[in-house]
């Protein structure tokens, strides 16, 4: 999820000729920030350590923020472990060390983090839930007249959910397009990859719709700002009832308009506490979850004119090869053809 968690807005008020109002406001200490977890994909495993702060970009992460000399094991509920190893190239971020150590439908996950400082923090043993496939995938071509928003395609998914037990699911996604270049008065014939991800949280509960085939669940939104063609990745985790409850309730504070009306946010307890004070919990949330992948590839073509108009409206000056991460380079593992 880039990972700059839960900002607080400190309201003042002014003065009277009378009496100078006080408002009560709360001074959060720092904590510390999970981000990651176990799946029944192929190894490493990934989780991301950091302390609460002002963090500038998701992939960036202070040096002052970044957690540095801890020790992090996972176990599962057959007493096997494995640690997780911090990465000498990303900071605050640790990988799992064992290839054979591959995350099991049915069996639980806890975390178990030992900071420099003394502290430890653990959760909770999780179970790896099974998650049904991603039937498919495919768009549909959105001629947006909202001037705010660029034309592009909406993807969709469509999934089968099991009758037979409670379920839950989030979402994620992440794409490449080609992007051109302004000069002067028109398009440049330079264009780059850029990547995009899905920064809305997507969850849902199967309370109304158990047993039946979820369909046409919007998952992505690829802009068009070149004729060629976009590459799309969509992740289906099969997550429990109180990561659903989490991920719903960090939706709701981050996506608040907030007003001086609004009550204060609350801190979002996740399922990592510290293990001498339980009332001490940590950001974010370690996941444990089953998960089916499944990758589209749209052959764009649209007339340069729809292509031109957004790319005037939407793109930095110097066009989309001066977006953070562009490459001139064709993302590995997509087909060339």
């Amino acid at each position: 999820m880039k990972k700059c968690f839960f900002y607080f807005l400190v309201f003042t008020t002014c003065c009277s000729c009378i009496e100078e109002a006080q408002i009560p406001f709360r001074s959060e200490s720092v904590k510390l920030v999970i981000d990651g977890g176990i799946t029944n994909e192929i190894p490493p495993y990934t989780l991301r350590l950091t302390y609460s702060g002002n963090l500038k970009a998701a992939n960036f992460v202070n040096l002052n923020l970044a957690v540095t000399g801890a020790k992090v094991i996972v176990t599962d509920d057959l007493g096997k472990s494995v640690e997780f190893k911090p990465s000498p190239y990303e900071r605050g971020v640790y990988r799992s060390v064992d290839d054979a150590y591959i995350g099991q439908i049915g069996r639980s996950y806890a975390l178990n983090v030992a900071l420099k400082d003394g502290r430890t923090y653990i959760s909770k043993p999780q179970k790896l839930l099974p998650c049904p496939k991603i039937d498919s995938l495919y768009e549909e071509y959105q001629d947006i007249v909202n001037s705010s928003t660029p034309d592009g395609y909406q993807v969709y998914l469509d999934t089968k959910d099991p009758a037979e037990t409670q379920n839950y699911y989030r979402w994620s996604a992440y794409g490449y397009s080609l992007v051109g270049g302004i000069c002067g008065d028109g398009l440049c014939d330079v264009f780059c990859w850029v990547p995009r991800f899905q920064t809305k949280i997507n969850t849902l509960s199967d309370n109304f719709i158990n047993g039946n085939p979820i369909k046409k669940r919007p998952v992505f939104f690829s802009p068009v700002y070149g004729v060629g063609k976009h590459f799309v990745e969509v992740t289906q985790f099969a997550i429990s009832r109180e990561a659903y409850q989490f991920w719903q309730l960090y939706d709701e504070q981050t996506s608040r308009t907030g007003t001086i009306f609004d009550p204060l946010p609350a801190p979002i307890q996740g399922n990592v506490f510290n293990a001498n004070d339980p009332n001490d919990f940590a950001l974010g949330y370690f996941g444990v979850s089953g998960v089916a992948r499944k990758r589209l590839i749209i052959y764009g073509q649209y007339d340069r004119t729809a292509i031109f108009i957004n790319a005037r409206n939407f793109l930095p000056q110097g066009g989309g090869c001066s977006l953070p991460f562009a490459s001139l380079d064709r993302p590995d593992g997509w087909p060339r053809d």
